[in-house]
């Protein structure tokens, strides 16, 4: 487990850093490789590599699912 992870592992995000829509996706585009919704929880504990992009929800309801799924 890196620093970061270590100094944010099982933070809860949204008390902590309130004024950031965390349950609203990013959109993330990588050139070459396509774009998506992005989770801005799963990015903050994890990060995002170019090739994550193509794993990435493509339509709202993916992400809705995704949210209800993963950050209940």
């Amino acid at each position: 487990m890196t620093d970061w992870e270590q100094r944010f592992a099982g933070t809860d995000w949204e008390t902590r850093f309130p004024f950031i829509p965390w349950r609203e996706p990013i959109r993330v585009t990588v050139p070459g490789l396509g774009s998506g919704l992005g989770c801005r929880i799963c990015i903050a504990e994890r990060g995002m590599r170019g090739v994550d992009v193509m794993r990435l929800p493509r339509t709202e309801a993916e992400h809705a699912a995704h949210m209800q799924q993963e950050h209940p």
